[in-house]
């Protein structure tokens, strides 16, 4: 019996199935879905990311994959703030792919137990729970993403596309509540979105998992581009630009908004005397 079917079957004792009507807790779910993503000698999922900033929506594509003992590669692109981040299985990189500057520390001899994300900031909420999940590290209680991810409220399972999902719902940091979306089915994450003041911010939807499945080993190795430059601390990524909504009050005393106008406008200025 391989290392796979040995914590599968842990944790479906542990954890017995949970019915439609049997009450569920933060900890049963993420105890299920972190031994298939502990479990797994090879993963790789891509996601669809979207942020909403005013009213522009900035979309990207991100990948995650991982190869045991200590390959690991995330790559956001697309976006106002591209990102590579790859353990070659000798160093461990990051790169802001627009600022052209980088950092790269020895790598961990293995994913299990190690944050491999520590101290690089990236606005990929999926991915940053997949990796965790990946590291084995859901109930590290020095961590505080996985702190409240465990303290989560539970709904569901409820529709999600063709599938049902547990939604955990908790706080993601300061300034934002989240929604994870685990499938009832194989017990993998399917999306985090984040909130501020009630609304969705960030979306990020995976579409597709691989697990146990060959991956070269050269996919874990990014060429740096021509003249980067190392730094000891990552940058923060860049934020969109949100353009300041212009205000108008009326003759009749009423106050207009220009980016609630729609179509074309013509502005007339004048001067006069008495």
């Amino acid at each position: 019996m391989n290392l796979r079917s040995i914590i599968a079957l842990l944790a479906t004792t542990v954890a017995a199935p949970l019915a439609h009507g049997q009450a569920a807790d933060a900890a049963r779910i993420l105890m299920k879905t972190a031994a298939n993503y502990r479990a797994a000698s090879t993963f790789r999922c891509e996601s669809a990311w979207t942020h909403k900033a005013g009213d522009k929506e900035y979309s990207a594509s991100v990948v995650v994959a991982a190869k045991r003992p200590n390959l690991y590669r995330l790559s956001m692109t697309g976006s106002y703030c591209d990102t590579e981040v790859w353990s070659d299985g000798k160093q461990l990189t990051a790169l802001r792919v627009d600022r052209s500057v980088y950092t790269r520390t020895a790598a961990s001899r293995q994913l299990i137990g190690v944050d491999t994300l520590k101290g690089i900031a990236v606005p990929t909420p999926a991915s940053r729970v997949i990796t965790l999940l990946l590291e084995g590290r859901w109930q590290d209680r020095r961590d505080d993403l996985a702190s409240r991810m465990r303290s989560a409220e539970v709904s569901g399972p409820q529709s999600f596309g063709d599938q049902l999902a547990w939604v955990l719902s908790f706080d993601y940091d300061a300034d934002h509540s989240a929604k994870l979306y685990i499938d009832n089915d194989r017990y993998l994450v399917r999306r985090v979105a984040l909130f501020s003041k009630g609304a969705p911010v960030i979306v990020e939807t995976v579409r597709t998992v691989e697990i146990d499945k060959p991956l070269p080993t050269d996919g874990f190795a990014v060429k740096l581009p021509e003249g980067a430059r190392q730094l000891t601390a990552l940058p923060a990524p860049d934020s969109p630009s949100v353009p300041t909504s212009i205000t108008v009050r009326t003759y009749d005393d009423r106050q207009i908004r220009f980016s609630d106008l729609r179509g074309k406008m013509i502005f007339l200025t004048f001067f006069f005397s008495t």
